[in-house]
């Protein structure tokens, strides 16, 4: 795309266009939020109680992730009691 043809919501940064007043991290956050809703199952984790979503992998594994779309098994500050499949 030429310069002067952008729209002028074009953020360059992700190169998408945003709904205007909008900033990158939050289009970010909640495109990242609108794919785990698609292609996940909304869930709580059982040791810290933040929301998860869990989605299942092409080898049929399912994994939990967060809204930021971070496996969950990092961040978890009780991920010491849960085994792994």
């Amino acid at each position: 795309m030429s310069e002067e043809k952008l729209p002028v919501n074009y953020c360059r940064e992700c190169r998408l266009v945003h709904p205007p007043m909008i900033p990158h991290q939050q289009a970010q956050a909640e495109n990242m939020k609108a794919l785990l809703l698609r292609v996940g199952k909304l869930a709580q984790c059982k040791g810290c109680l933040a929301p998860i979503y869990w989605v299942t992998h092409l080898n049929g594994k399912t994994a939990p992730y967060t809204e930021a779309g971070l496996n969950h098994f990092i961040d978890c500050p009780q991920r010491e009691h849960f085994k792994t499949r």
